[in-house]
């Protein structure tokens, strides 16, 4: 009778834990992954974090994980390990999926765990014809193993980058406030084609070959309003700045600049 108790009371526990009513002492893991965010002129750079948070019952030795972006404001040209890679002897590798995606693989030949903190350093390139405003920066398909394969749960935060646009001319490309010879030929191209279209891969941001026209338009496309296209009377106005030596950022004149320096 005993021992018939004995089972029924070791049902009741089982039950009990399967249905939850007894709670397990396994740890709860809440290892999170996440991007710092960043704010930048349209034409330059931005080096943001790649943040790993572990807890001290976690242990992770190696992760993957793909960031998402918007390939109209942004492209991601470079990543390097961060001090928490670094310190765990992790090498980082990465490969452009597809535009606007990029997938990390952050591992090494050894079992040693990365601790919290910078796991990579993301270069991200603000295209010159980036239009202001905010874009998210997506972490996906996080995952994360302990130094014997198992697989950690992983969480994700997503980031964000802030962008406005620069005061420069689009025709400055090395933001003198200067207009050289060479960016005037630039744009006398972009007028011979007929059309310009986005482009993040160009210095200037713009391309002659057919492609989207989801960026800003180019600050010598103003004359009626922007319709993609560079007219003779445009390309006389920037031929002016050029002959003057400089110009300047001026609000209330037809293509928001004005003769000569601050």
């Amino acid at each position: 009778m005993q021992i018939q108790n004995g089972y029924r009371n070791i049902g009741i526990i089982v039950m009990a834990l399967m249905s939850g009513y007894i709670s397990s002492s396994t740890p709860a893991y809440s290892a999170t992954l996440s991007i710092e965010n960043g704010y930048a002129d349209s034409g330059t750079q931005i080096l943001l974090n790649t943040l790993l948070t572990v807890s001290n019952n976690e242990y992770i030795s190696a992760i993957q994980f793909d960031i998402l972006y918007n390939p109209i404001a942004c492209e991601i040209t470079a990543v390097t390990a961060g001090n928490s890679s670094i310190s765990a002897q992790k090498q980082v590798q990465y490969n452009t999926i597809a535009s606007g995606q990029v997938r990390i693989i952050i591992a090494g030949l050894n079992q040693n765990t990365i601790p919290s903190g910078s796991i990579a350093q993301i270069t991200f390139k603000i295209c010159a014809s980036a239009p202001a405003g905010i874009y998210d920066l997506l972490l996906t398909r996080a995952i994360a193993s302990s130094p014997t394969g198992a697989s950690v749960p992983l969480s994700a935060t997503n980031g964000n980058l802030s962008i406005q646009r620069s005061i420069y001319h689009s025709a400055d490309q090395n933001r003198d406030w200067k207009i050289s010879l060479t960016e005037v030929l630039r744009v006398v191209q972009l007028y011979n084609s007929g059309n310009f279209y986005c482009s993040c891969n160009t210095e200037d941001g713009y391309s002659i070959t057919n492609s989207n026209k989801d960026c800003f338009p180019h600050n010598s496309d103003y004359y009626g309003g922007p319709n993609w296209k560079i007219q003779l009377y445009e390309i006389l106005r920037l031929i002016q700045l050029y002959n003057y030596g400089s110009y300047r950022s001026a609000v209330g004149t037809e293509d928001g600049f004005a003769l000569g320096s601050t």
